[in-house]
Order: C-alpha cells, then structure tokens, then sequence
C-alpha cells in the first residue's frame, strides 16, 4: 500500500472555489492560465492574492513606485478579467524586498478564513533551482498556511478570526513545478492564455513574450507526451496532510 492510497491525490475537476496565491501579478497567468480558464468555464470561483507589488521588474523607465504598483494592478486585472477572475486581493510587500514568510503566512491565513477555497494555486517553493526569493518565500508561506489555517489560536484579523468556522482544504496546486503528478489538457485554451500574459506590458516587451510563449509549447507538449491530448499544464496537487511529516509526498 503506498501512501496516496491512505491519502489520495486531490481531483482538480472538483474544484469550486480556487485561492490562487503568487509572489507577483503575472506568476498564476504564466504557470495556469490555460488551467484558469478551464476552470472557470467550469464554474469554479477564482481568486488572486498577490504578495508582492511587484514594482521592481519594470521595462519602463522615470515612473514613482505609487504609479508602477497601480499600474501592475491594472495589469493585472486585465488579464484576470480575460481568464475569468472573480476578485483579486494585494498585501504589497515589497518586490524583491525584504518581508518574511511568517507575516505572508498569517496574511494568506486570513484569506483563506475570509473565502474559504477548497483548493489553494501557489508556485512551488520546492522547484529546483529556484532563485527568486519572492517564489520560494511564498510558496513555503502558503504551504503552511494550508496546514495552519484551521489553528484557531493563530490570530490574523479580528473580525474574519471570529466569524471564522475551521474547515479541511481539499488540495494544494503547485504550479512552476518539477515533479508534476497532475497534467490538465489546456490545448484550446493557450491563445487566450497568452493574450492574457500580454497584458502585463510593463514586464514583458514582445522579444520576452515569444520567448516565454516559445519555452510554454515545447514544455507542456512535452508534459503531454503520454496523454491523450498534445498540450497540458502540469501540477504537484497534494491532500494539505502530505505536507507535513510523510516522506512519500515528495513521490507522490
């Protein structure tokens, strides 16, 4: 008997109410858009938490740092209206900046208690390689968020902790990840997909756009290789009880 036979891997299909938490506006677009799609034409509710403001990265020159964090969140919800985004949320820690995980950690807490998703969305923070400290700083923070959440003596905010009824999140999404164990056939969806990564015009000029778009196909053609379809996203989905202390999660 292997360890997901106890605790089985999570069916995205019954997803209906989705917390996507990144590091930066562009991240979940860039990872799930297709899968984004899927879902919400499915009905799932989604949800955008943002971490960052993510005002460093900017291919424009001569803006103060107010008027890029507006403008990444117009961004933002533009893609998010073309991928079916119920509402989008910002706790505009600085860009590549100095914040810990603990404060995102019991930020993200207090979302999940407002909204209640079944299922969490975050970039892996177990990717290989992975430089970016916004990345593995917020995938860590969501993880244990998933797992503390229903903790009702760790206290966020007032009013949500006391309307707040604990509860057992179904899944945990990571996307940006190495060890898929979950490819979502999003074939008819990757056009809109990247017309909504075109949206974030003060990050990506039309030279990184093609080369994000060219890199996307020959990686989810690749994921797709032994399915039934020619283009897929790819996921590690896991029950929240395989992040803590089961050593099978890793191969799971």
């Amino acid at each position: 008997m292997q360890a997901e036979d106890i605790i089985p891997v999570p069916e995205i299909d019954k997803c209906k109410r989705l917390l996507c938490v990144q590091p930066h506006p562009d991240d979940i677009d860039i990872s799930a858009g297709g899968t984004i799609l899927y879902l919400a034409e499915h009905g799932t509710e989604v949800y955008y938490l943002t971490i960052t403001d993510d005002s460093s990265g900017f291919t424009l020159k001569g803006l103060s740092k107010r008027e890029r964090k507006r403008i990444r969140k117009q961004e933002q919800r533009n893609a998010g209206e073309i991928l079916g985004v119920k509402d989008f949320f910002w706790l505009d820690f600085p860009d590549a900046g100095d914040w810990s995980v603990y404060k995102a950690r019991n930020a993200v807490i207090k979302y999940i208690r407002m909204l209640k998703p079944d299922f969490v969305m975050t970039v892996d923070p177990w990717l290989n390689y992975e430089a970016h400290r916004d990345h593995v700083k917020c995938g860590m923070a969501v993880s244990e968020a998933v797992i503390l959440q229903s903790f009702r003596y760790i206290k966020t905010d007032r009013k949500t902790d006391r309307k707040y009824i604990p509860y057992e999140i179904s899944g945990i999404i990571f996307s940006f990840t190495s060890r898929p164990n979950v490819v979502v056939d999003t074939d008819r969806f990757k056009d809109k997909k990247f017309k909504a990564a075109a949206q974030h015009r003060s990050q990506f000029d039309e030279e990184d756009l093609n080369k994000i778009r060219i890199y996307d196909e020959v990686h989810n053609s690749k994921l797709a290789e032994d399915q039934p379809f020619s283009y897929g996203e790819g996921f590690k989905i896991l029950n929240p009880a395989m992040l803590h202390c089961i050593s099978e999660a890793e191969t799971a």
